[in-house]
């Protein structure tokens, strides 16, 4: 079985992985043990340690527990690591390691508190996604990610949102930051963002304040399902933006007329209903020949 390619073992008992059984094969590119019953990982032994050639890793569906990231120290072609579902609790990176080809690193639907990705260095490091975990503040990631571009983060405790903790990484151009919990956004110091998507739909925004921003890219910023009662000034800073706020709190038709051109071009969203449908609100404002947006006064 050296020159095998792919293995895939999956829904088995098997509780133990040890990587020494997987030095033997240096053809080996993609390994899936996805819903297993492994708990544990014994590093690659040996002096000096033999490398792995795995490039693309799948532990989802596993209880693990606990999982230190230095014991892929052996897969230095690793490009990708899936841990979703896993029951990790406590998570970790004890020593400094590089893994020079690493882009993809999805961690979701676990128990884990605190992410610290400090002592990894990736120089080709892509995609972040830590959706579905309990940590109540934004992951400790290293600022050297010169080709970070995706950064997701959902269903977490996060309350808080400072938009200067994404200054240093300069090719990031979509951040996902959706059913978390956050009532406040604002940027605590001046800063410049490539962003060209800023979702954050499904929170519980009262606060948006992102006058601290340059965003020249921005094309999309998705605040429905929030507590918005006031409209953020974009326009006049980014007059092609499109701006999502569905299922925020009713408005006053005062305040949306101003942005009447907006939602007829469809880059305001505001609850458009047909404008042969009642409205339980005191008023409406119409959009366009057949829409409307009920609102008061």
């Amino acid at each position: 079985m050296t020159k095998l390619k792919y293995l895939s073992i999956t829904q088995c008992k098997i509780t133990v992985l040890r990587l020494d059984m997987l030095a033997d094969n240096q053809n080996l590119k993609t390994l899936d043990l996805a819903h297993n019953q492994i708990q544990q990982l014994l590093p690659v032994t040996g002096r000096p340690a033999r490398m792995l050639s795995i490039e693309k890793l799948m532990l989802s569906g596993n209880p693990l527990s606990r999982f230190d990231m230095t014991v892929l120290a052996s897969m230095s072609r690793l490009t990708s690591l899936y841990l979703l579902e896993t029951q990790i609790i406590h998570f970790e990176v004890s020593t400094r390691i590089t893994f020079q080809n690493f882009n993809t690193f999805y961690f979701e639907k676990n128990q884990v508190t605190l992410i610290n990705l400090r002592n990894l260095t990736m120089p080709n490091f892509e995609s972040l996604a830590l959706g579905s975990n309990i940590i109540n503040k934004l992951p400790s990631v290293p600022e050297r990610l010169p080709k970070l571009n995706y950064f997701a983060l959902h269903r977490t405790m996060l309350s808080q949102l400072d938009l200067s903790y994404f200054r240093p990484y300069q090719n990031l151009t979509m951040i996902y930051l959706y059913k978390n919990q956050i009532t406040s956004v604002s940027a605590s110091s001046p800063v410049q963002l490539p962003v060209v998507r800023l979702s954050l739909n499904g929170n519980k925004i009262t606060t948006f304040d992102i006058s601290r921003c340059d965003m020249p890219n921005i094309y999309l910023l998705d605040l429905t399902d929030n507590r918005l009662t006031v409209i953020p000034p974009v326009y006049d800073k980014y007059p092609q933006i499109q701006l999502t706020m569905n299922g925020n709190p009713v408005l006053p038709c005062d305040t949306l007329l101003p942005y009447k051109d907006q939602l007829e071009k469809s880059l305001f969203q505001k609850d458009q209903i047909d404008e042969r449908m009642a409205c339980s609100t005191t008023s409406s404002l119409i959009v366009g020949k057949s829409r409307k947006i009920c609102c008061e006064g």
